[in-house]
């Protein structure tokens, strides 16, 4: 008899279902993006960036970053385009539709991303670059170089040089705290021994702003191999501070809220 209630004790366990495994977690990124052409392409498109069921407006400039959108999403940010799909809704008017047109990668420890839009003409496309805009990282009095070519860049300001390896970030060992006109120089130094001389000339720095200077590589004549940008960020808050509130209109007196 026991072996009985045994048997039937097994199988109504075997009959209980099993605890669902936990779904796997999405891992999600919060990361400010700040956008800029590198130069714009022959047809701008209307350009949005994808946030949950949302779509937030991108308008960026060439060489100028935007304001920044306060990202929070998938680990790989996606940037759509606007385009018309060849049909037409009812009153004759074509339609339009979203489709991605480019990817940005954020990491982990991603805070403050500038994000570079690089226009393909050939296909009608466009290729990022992504760089840490964070002020920890780099703090206005500063420049930064940034480099997406395949060559290692040597830079020399005012007297200090520093090296940049292909697809890598090298920032200059000197704070400029009060201003300061210094020279720059900037040359590749390719696998086959050569340096070619990429920039030469003055620039005024100090404590108010910080430059980003650009080097990119494209296929074509071999004098215009590598091309440079630079991107001056100026501090809003120069003393360190915000400024005051503006004074209210009026009388300047604060209108009473309605009550209920």
């Amino acid at each position: 008899m026991s072996w009985l209630r045994l048997c039937f004790a097994l199988l109504c366990l075997g009959a209980l279902p099993l605890p669902a495994a936990d779904a796997p977690k999405v891992e999600s990124r919060q990361c400010a993006l700040r956008f800029a052409w590198w130069n714009f392409p022959r047809q701008v498109p209307e350009l949005a960036l994808q946030m949950g069921r949302d779509r937030i407006p991108v308008s960026p400039n060439p060489m100028s970053l935007s304001n920044a959108i306060a990202y929070k999403g998938d680990v790989n940010a996606v940037l759509l385009k606007k385009v018309t799909t060849g049909e037409t809704e009812k009153d004759g008017k074509p339609k339009f539709a979203w489709v991605p047109y480019a990817t940005i990668a954020i990491g982990p420890t991603d805070t403050d991303l500038g994000v570079l839009l690089i226009p393909n003409e050939a296909d009608d496309s466009c290729i990022t670059r992504t760089f840490d805009f964070g002020l920890e990282a780099f703090p206005y009095g500063t420049l930064k170089l940034v480099n997406f070519s395949r060559a290692r860049i040597a830079c020399s300001l005012d007297g200090a040089v520093f090296m940049t390896e292909p697809g890598q970030t090298g920032q200059c060992p000197k704070k400029f705290e009060e201003r300061t006109t210094a020279s720059i120089a900037v040359a590749a130094l390719e696998a086959d021994g050569q340096q070619r001389v990429l920039y030469s000339t003055k620039v005024i720095l100090n404590k108010t702003f910080r430059t980003l200077f650009f080097i990119v590589e494209k296929s074509g004549a071999e004098d215009e191999r590598y091309q440079s940008q630079c991107i001056l960020d100026v501090n809003p808050y120069p003393n360190g501070v915000p400024p005051p509130p503006v004074a209210p209109a009026g009388n300047g007196r604060t209108p009473a809220k309605a009550s209920k």
